[in-house]
C-alpha cells in the first residue's frame, strides 16, 4: 500500500486514511479492509473521516478545517483520492485536497487514485491555453467534459509533480495502464495496487463449471441464460449507461445482472434508464 514506507521503521508511527468510512460506499469498504490489513505495520491506525452528508451540504468548509486540524496528528497519511469524496464540485475538491498537502508536514504522503482521467497535454500545455481552446471549440461538453471530468484532475497531478519531493509524495493506481501512462509523463512515484489479486488457484475455482452451478441454484437464475455481472455502485461515470444500452446488440439469452444499487449521490437519469429496461420497454431484461 505505502510503497514508499520502510516498513522496519514504522512499528513505533502513526497513520491515518483521509476517507469516507462507515456509510454506504465503496470507497469506505474499501478504507475498512485496508485499515485492517495495515495494522500489524504500525503504531496506531486511523480515520479521518470525509462525512459525505456534510461535504455535500452548507458545512462543507467546516468539514474542511476539521480535516486540516488532524493531519499533522500522524506521521504519515494516505488520501484515498475519488474526486466526488471531496465534494460534488471538481474546483472545490481540488482545492480541498491541494490544502492538505499544503498542511501536511509528517514524514510521508499516499495518494490512492481510485479513478482518473488522464490527459498527457494538461501536464504539458498552460492551463489557461487549454480552458479557452476548450472553451471556444466544444462550448457544449466544456463544463461537463472538460472541467468536471478530467481537467482538475489532471492538475492535481500537475501539482504533485511540483512538491512531490518536500512532501514524500507517492501515487497509487488500481489499473496498471493508467499507471504506466502517468508514470511515462511525470517523476512522482507510481506503484500498482490492484483491488483484488486472484491467484492461479483462484482463478480456477471462478472457472470451475460447479461454481456457475452454485450461483445460478443460490439465486434462482435460467442455466439456458448467458449472464453478464456488474458490481458496486453503478452510474454515467462508470460507464453503466453503455452496458446497459449494449445489451440489446446481444442475443436475446444474455442477461444484465446489476449487482449493488445506484450511488446515493448520482444522477437520478441512470435510475429512469434502469427503470425504463426493467420494464420492458425496449426488449432487454435487467436483473437487479
Amino acid at each position: 500500500m505505502f510503497s514508499n514506507i520502510d516498513f522496519s521503521i514504522t512499528k513505533d508511527k502513526t497513520i491515518a486514511f483521509i476517507s469516507s468510512y462507515d456509510e454506504v460506499c465503496g470507497n469506505a469498504t474499501y478504507t475498512k479492509q485496508l485499515m485492517e490489513q495495515i495494522k500489524p505495520y504500525f503504531k496506531s491506525v486511523h480515520i479521518i473521516k470525509l462525512d459525505q452528508s456534510l461535504i455535500h451540504s452548507n458545512y462543507f468548509n467546516i468539514v474542511v478545517d476539521d480535516v486540516l486540524s488532524q493531519v499533522n496528528k500522524y506521521d504519515y497519511i494516505n488520501i484515498q483520492w475519488e474526486p466526488g469524496l471531496f465534494n460534488k464540485r471538481e474546483k472545490n475538491s481540488l482545492k480541498f485536497v491541494k490544502k492538505i498537502i499544503d498542511t501536511f508536514s509528517g514524514k510521508g504522503m499516499s495518494i490512492t487514485c481510485h479513478s482518473l482521467s488522464f490527459n498527457p497535454n494538461i501536464l504539458k500545455m498552460n492551463k489557461v491555453i487549454q480552458y479557452k481552446i476548450t472553451k471556444i471549440l466544444f462550448p457544449k461538453v466544456f463544463k461537463k467534459t472538460f472541467i468536471n471530468n478530467f481537467f482538475y484532475q489532471n492538475l492535481l497531478i500537475r501539482y504533485l509533480n511540483k512538491c512531490y519531493q518536500k512532501k514524500n509524495i507517492s501515487l497509487i493506481f488500481h489499473s496498471k495502464e493508467i499507471a504506466n501512462a502517468v508514470k511515462s509523463f511525470i517523476n512522482i512515484p507510481i506503484y500498482y495496487h490492484p483491488i483484488i489479486s486472484a491467484t492461479n488457484d483462484d482463478i480456477k475455482k471462478y472457472n470451475a463449471p460447479e461454481t456457475r452451478d452454485n450461483i445460478i441454484t443460490k439465486y434462482n437464475l435460467d442455466k439456458t441464460k448467458k449472464y453478464i455481472g456488474i458490481f458496486g455502485f453503478y452510474g454515467f461515470y462508470k460507464g453503466t449507461d453503455v452496458v446497459i444500452k449494449a445489451m440489446k446488440f446481444l442475443p436475446k439469452d444474455y442477461h444484465l445482472i446489476l449487482c449493488s444499487n445506484v450511488h446515493p449521490t448520482n444522477n437520478s437519469k441512470i435510475r429512469k434508464i434502469i427503470i425504463e429496461y426493467k420494464n420492458g420497454s425496449s426488449n432487454i431484461n435487467i436483473e437487479q
